[in-house]
C-alpha cells in the first residue's frame, strides 16, 4: 500500500481547482491542504471536486501556517505579484519537498537566485512540453533547428509568451537568446485580470544558432486565439489552438490539448514514483523568465508598469 502524500494548493481560484481535480485522480492517496485569502473559492474549490476515496481535504486557511506533516508538495498557483513572499513564509513554516510554481514564476530577476539557492526540486507549469502532442512532433522534428511564429489576437502575451518560449526551448534546446528585435506598440491595455495590464505588438528573439522565435499580439486581426507557425527548410507545422488541429502541408490532423485536470495527476505520479517530472526545472524556467523580465525592465514605456504578473 502506498504511503499517503500531503500536497498543499496555496491558491484557490480557477487553476487551483483544476490542479485539485487533477490530484483526485492520482493513483497516490492525498491529503490535500488548501490555502486562500477567500474562504468563497476554497469552499467552490471543495464543492467541484469529484468525490474519491483517494483524495480528502483535510485542512483550510486563510493564512499560512504550520502544518504539523512533512509536505510533499506544494503547488502555488496563485498569481504571481506575490508569489515569491508567499513561497519564502511557507518555506519558512513547513519542510517541502517538491515544488510546482504556476507562471509567471517571479517578477524579480534576484528573486530567481534566492530561491535556487534553496536547492529545492522546483519545476514550473508551462505545459506545452509535456503535451503529447507536442512531443510527438518533436520526434518528427528529428532534432533539427526550427524557427517558430506565435501569432494571434489578445491572446494576453506578455503573461503567456512564457509558455511558447519555453515549448520554443523543448523543440530547440538552445542556449541562450543573442538577439532581439522590439516592436511593442505605445497604447498598454486593461488585462482581464483586474489590476494588471496587457500589451500588443512584436517581439523577436534570436537564438545562438540564428533561429527565430516570433510573438506577435495584433489587435487588427480577427483570428481571436493563437496560432503556432514551427518550421524549418524541411518542415512545416502550423497549429491552431483554437481548433485544436495541425496543418503539415496538405495533411489536417487533431493535435490534442490536454485540460490542466488532465496533466496534474501525471505529475504528481512521477513525482512522486521517480523524483522527476516532465516540467522544466525552474534553474531551466528562470533564463527564460529572465529573457522576458529584461525586454520589459529595458522598454522605456513599460518600465516599472506592473503589466506581466499573471498567474
Amino acid at each position: 500500500m502506498k504511503k499517503i502524500k500531503n500536497i498543499i494548493i496555496c491558491g484557490c481560484g480557477n487553476i487551483g481547482l483544476r490542479h485539485a481535480q487533477g490530484l483526485a485522480k492520482s493513483k497516490y492517496k492525498i491529503n490535500l491542504f488548501l490555502i486562500d485569502k477567500s474562504q468563497k473559492k476554497m469552499n467552490f474549490l471543495i464543492r467541484n471536486l469529484n468525490k474519491n476515496k483517494n483524495l480528502k481535504v483535510v485542512y483550510q486557511s486563510k493564512k499560512i501556517e504550520k502544518i504539523n506533516k512533512r509536505v510533499n508538495l506544494l503547488i502555488l498557483s496563485t498569481d504571481s505579484l506575490k508569489r515569491y513572499e508567499l513561497l519564502k513564509k511557507i518555506l519558512r513554516f513547513n519542510q517541502v519537498e517538491y515544488i510546482i510554481l504556476e507562471k509567471f514564476a517571479f517578477l524579480k530577476k534576484k528573486h530567481f537566485k534566492n530561491i535556487l539557492s534553496l536547492n529545492k526540486k522546483i519545476w514550473v507549469n508551462t505545459p506545452n512540453r509535456v503535451y503529447e502532442s507536442y512531443k510527438k512532433l518533436k520526434k518528427q522534428l528529428k532534432n533539427k533547428k526550427i524557427n517558430m511564429e506565435v501569432s494571434g489576437n489578445r491572446w494576453n502575451m506578455a503573461s503567456n509568451m512564457i509558455h511558447y518560449l519555453d515549448l520554443f526551448h523543448f523543440l530547440n534546446n538552445f542556449k541562450k537568446i543573442k538577439s532581439q528585435e522590439i516592436a511593442l506598440d505605445k497604447k498598454i491595455f486593461d488585462s482581464k485580470r483586474k489590476g494588471y495590464k496587457e500589451i500588443s505588438g512584436s517581439i523577436k528573439l534570436f537564438t545562438e544558432t540564428n533561429n527565430l522565435i516570433l510573438f506577435e499580439d495584433s489587435r487588427n486581426i480577427k483570428h481571436n486565439g493563437v496560432r503556432i507557425k514551427i518550421f524549418n527548410k524541411y518542415q512545416n507545422y502550423l497549429i491552431d489552438e483554437k481548433t485544436k488541429s495541425c496543418i503539415n502541408g496538405h495533411r489536417k490532423t487533431n493535435f490534442k490539448i490536454p485540460f490542466q485536470s488532465n496533466l496534474t495527476n501525471k505529475y504528481v505520479d512521477k513525482i512522486f514514483s521517480t523524483g522527476r517530472c516532465d516540467l522544466p526545472k525552474l534553474k531551466i524556467s528562470s533564463y527564460l523568465h529572465i529573457v522576458i523580465i529584461n525586454i520589459f525592465n529595458n522598454f522605456t514605456l513599460y518600465r516599472n508598469k506592473n503589466f506581466f504578473p499573471v498567474s
